[in-house]
């Protein structure tokens, strides 16, 4: 569940009644969707793809 403007709104409301502590957003959350945009590339999207076929055989396929 993404409730991103929930923590927003409360971090606005405590922001309001306490000068001292401002709201900032997520930093995680903030590169996470700025990675999801990036995905969105496509010459990106295909280097993903490929590189997850590369995971996929080397962790199904074991060295002996």
């Amino acid at each position: 569940m993404d409730n991103t403007k929930v923590c927003r709104a409360a971090g606005l409301i405590v922001e309001g009644r306490y000068d001292h502590i401002f709201w900032t957003p997520c930093a995680i959350h903030s590169l996470n969707l700025m990675l999801a945009k990036i995905g969105e590339i496509e010459w990106i999207n295909e280097i993903y793809v490929a590189i997850k076929e590369i995971q996929m055989f080397i962790t199904n396929h074991t060295m002996s």
